[in-house]
């Protein structure tokens, strides 16, 4: 399935600003975007060079992380930090917010590297930020942030009754005033949802229909439509049939997974925007 954080990559990009004023205790104007691909064929998640009041320049690097890291991840940013340092000469900030508690790996956003000849002489300390979602209280998050933070929501700390208190929270998204903007906010937020809550709860209080000519869902398709990469159309295509049909059942899971026709998943894409149901793919 296509990733979450993905899907959080592309709206935090639209709405960085929002994600500045919560995460940083300074305000700072973005200078500009900067490519996150880094050497030694690493990729950041979000790389901006930013500006503080006072004029000093800075990178910030924001990771979102879904499952536990495959490396540790300590150790990956603090190789994020000195990729970033060595390409741009700048200080680095670096932020990670994790959306299940299950990929905090206790690290309490420290690498200390020692010498092992000698004996309790730290040889490097490096520190970075850490915001974990379940933690944090929802609705207090939703009175103080902008909308590129409300995706982030159903993640957070919820009263109880929590079904009650996710309604809630879609009734303030449906407020947004700008169409695309509220399909593109939706579509996230019941995406990042299905993480921990049942996807028919989900589909209940927000309706496909509400967000179907979403610029995100577009954007994610045509990606998926131009992308080389085989393991990437599939994670598309099974990510569009999620958001037209619901809960993918295994067995149409298991199909898209052996699929290794370029051809026939691009043919698969073309033709979900308009199918009317799994059997019109071909799926039963």
């Amino acid at each position: 399935m296509a990733k979450v954080d993905d899907i959080l990559k592309k709206l935090a990009n639209r709405h960085i600003s929002d994600y500045l004023r919560w995460l940083l205790p300074v305000p700072v104007t973005v200078v500009r975007k900067l490519d996150s691909e880094l050497p030694a064929a690493r990729r950041g998640d979000l790389v901006y060079l930013l500006v503080t009041d006072s004029g000093e320049r800075f990178v910030f690097h924001l990771e979102f992380q879904q499952d536990r890291s495959t490396a540790p991840m300590n150790l990956r940013m603090l190789g994020y930090d000195v990729r970033l340092r060595e390409e741009h000469r700048l200080p680095v900030c670096g932020e990670v917010i994790y959306l299940k508690s299950a990929a905090d790996e206790g690290f309490k956003g420290q690498f200390i590297g020692r010498c092992p000849v000698r004996e309790n002489q730290a040889v490097l300390t490096y520190s970075y930020g850490e915001t974990k979602l379940w933690e944090l209280n929802g609705k207090a998050l939703l009175e103080r942030q902008g909308v590129g933070i409300y995706p982030l929501l159903s993640l957070t700390q919820l009263d109880e009754p929590i079904q009650e208190t996710l309604r809630q929270m879609v009734s303030e998204i449906q407020k947004i005033p700008d169409k695309l903007l509220r399909q593109d906010t939706l579509f996230a937020f019941k995406m990042v949802g299905s993480i921990l809550h049942p996807m028919d709860f989900l589909e209940a209080i927000i309706r496909r229909e509400d967000y179907m000519e979403s610029p995100l869902i577009q954007e994610i398709y045509e990606e998926g439509v131009q992308e080389g990469r085989l393991d990437e159309k599939r994670d598309v295509l099974l990510m569009l049939l999620k958001v037209k049909f619901g809960d993918v059942p295994r067995s149409v899971n298991a199909r898209v997974q052996r699929l290794r026709s370029g051809k026939t998943l691009n043919q698969l894409l073309q033709k979900v925007v308009t199918a009317g149901s799994l059997g019109e793919l071909g799926f039963k």
